[in-house]
């Protein structure tokens, strides 16, 4: 998967990990 900016990526990451705890 390819994101336009770095920070799009960091909320896909926050989002995962928010799902994951």
């Amino acid at each position: 998967m390819q994101f336009k900016s770095p920070i799009e990526k960091e909320k896909v990451n926050r989002k995962k990990e928010t799902t994951r705890a």
